[in-house]
């Protein structure tokens, strides 16, 4: 996935929503800081989801967002990725402190609305990426 693409589901996210915030989970929420990882040839170039928990939460809004961007719906179709809506019950796994290590997406840190867990996700990527790493 390309930070362009993820920026695309939380910003449809979002106004679904209404208003809110956006916590991005897994490996997709490294293009926050990292965003070479979506390039072709790079560990996420082959990743087509953003897990997201949108906040506050909502039922509803949980299953529109799922009906509108979860695979094989017409936005997943369209545009070749999609989001994968995850419960606010996951942030009872979370690390002790794990929002304070949030950060927002650059391109929409006016509206303060996106954070992203790297301690969660980078313990994902090593175990993902590690195979591919050669030392010389």
């Amino acid at each position: 996935m390309r930070l362009s693409a993820l920026i695309h589901v939380v910003r449809t996210t979002l106004d679904l929503m209404g208003e809110g915030q956006i916590i991005v989970v897994g490996s997709s929420s490294l293009l926050g800081t990292y965003p070479e990882l979506g390039e072709a040839g790079e560990p996420l170039s082959t990743s087509y989801d953003a897990d997201i928990i949108p906040e506050p939460f909502d039922e509803d809004v949980g299953i529109m967002v799922h009906e509108a961007l979860s695979e094989d719906r017409r936005f997943h179709l369209r545009h070749g990725y999609h989001a994968d809506v995850i419960r606010p019950k996951m942030f009872e796994q979370f690390p002790e402190g794990w929002r304070d290590r949030c950060v927002a997406l650059p391109c929409l840190i006016a509206q303060t609305s996106v954070a992203w867990n790297h301690t969660i996700l980078l313990r994902q990527s090593v175990r993902s990426v590690a195979p591919k790493i050669s030392i010389s």
